[in-house]
């Protein structure tokens, strides 16, 4: 009788750890909200430790809004406004991040010459649903690449589209590289850009930005579907107490 209990705890045990397992692949994290970054919530509330639990590709900002993020193959990297790549320290942090733990469920190539308008509708078209979370990586070959990023801002915060005013452009041309991001529904518009969001970082790590526009020559797209969003709100006085504008009606577009 014994022995037969023992089995069936071990069994429970071993059975919780592959739903476990089975819903953290299938889980955006998300740290902080887009209304938040909209009211100029920009101070630091996660640190880059913490995020690193919750995935190894997804894209956000820095603390000030100092730069762009992308997360790759569980490496992180800070594009600022001098169009330089960095590395991030594991003790700094973001005011908004999205992470999940990349595993393809569905896959295409890229073999003519596509806009990023082409590219999107191409992979819309092979989304299974619109009413749920995607993860997307595209690495490839890319003719033309614009891309933004914008410089650390200062006390009292401006919102994120006061903020943007000030970004810097980077225009490549002939780069390997990868764009990273994300398409979310329209139902969670307040909390996430809605449609597509994408970074972009060049295969060397030296180039990149919140990207604009681009032409891609030829790739590999890669899809990864999630139905579980972690959202963790901050906990800072910032954040806290901060109040809704009389007028919060503004939309944030996609990857434009």
């Amino acid at each position: 009788m014994r022995q037969t209990t023992r089995v069936i705890i071990l069994f429970l045990i071993l059975s919780g750890c592959v739903t476990h397992e089975a819903a953290l692949k299938d889980t955006i994290y998300q740290t902080s909200t887009l209304d938040a970054l909209l009211k100029g919530v920009n101070g630091g509330a996660t640190d880059f430790a913490e995020l690193k639990k919750h995935g190894d590709f997804g894209l956000g900002t820095f603390e000030n809004l100092d730069g762009e993020m992308a997360a790759l193959d569980g490496q992180f990297f800070q594009i600022k406004s001098d169009g330089l790549v960095y590395p991030v320290s594991m003790d700094m942090k973001t005011p908004f991040a999205v992470l999940k733990f990349f595993n393809t469920d569905m896959s295409f190539d890229i073999k003519k010459e596509t806009s990023c308008d082409d590219l999107m509708d191409e992979i819309s078209r092979r989304l299974p649903s619109i009413n749920i979370f995607y993860a997307i990586r595209i690495d490839g070959i890319f003719e033309k690449i614009r891309a933004r990023s914008v410089p650390a801002q200062k006390k009292p915060y401006p919102g994120l589209l006061e903020a943007v005013k000030t970004q810097t452009l980077f225009d490549y041309e002939g780069l390997n590289g990868t764009m990273l991001g994300f398409w979310f529904p329209d139902f969670i518009k307040d909390t996430n850009v809605t449609g597509f969001h994408f970074h972009f970082i060049s295969t060397g790590r030296t180039q990149g930005g919140h990207l604009l526009s681009c032409k891609l020559k030829e790739g590999k797209v890669q899809i990864d579907s999630a139905v579980n969003l972690t959202l963790k709100l901050p906990e800072t006085d910032e954040y806290l107490n901060t109040k809704a504008p009389k007028d919060n009606t503004t939309k944030v577009v996609s990857y434009h």
